[in-house]
């Protein structure tokens, strides 16, 4: 894996996982029982977000993914390899000789025909 895919991938597992973080805890200030919110506020804004908390954690968590998805792309495991196998080379089709080819390859093939072989017409 190339540095700049690795950090893409990092990335976006980075930003996926901070959006699936930002509700943990948090409590907005009509459930927090603060009797006056500050002027334009939103009842439901949180008391306190714990923003650097949640990206520390978030970091935690994308770094733990991003190092399964690089030793996934380092050194797949068996059963994904034999995925990728089945799927070039499904069960179905292993008896039909090449892929190029167009004739079976346990069957002859058909001699052409000779000018005698013309149905009369």
């Amino acid at each position: 894996m190339s540095p700049v895919l690795g950090t893409a991938i990092y990335a976006i597992l980075w930003w996926v996982v901070f959006f699936a973080v930002l509700p943990w805890g948090v409590r907005g200030q009509h459930e927090d029982g603060v009797a006056a919110t500050a002027p334009g506020s939103d009842p439901g804004a949180p008391v306190r977000p714990m923003v650097w908390r949640k990206a520390g954690v978030t970091t935690l968590i994308a770094g733990l993914l991003w190092l399964g998805v690089f030793m996934t792309i380092r050194r797949p495991p068996e059963m994904v390899v034999n995925f990728f196998e089945g799927a070039r080379n499904p069960p179905w089709m292993q008896d039909r000789g090449s892929p190029g080819s167009t004739q079976p390859k346990d069957e002859q093939a058909i001699p052409a025909r000779s000018p005698s072989d013309r149905p009369i017409q």
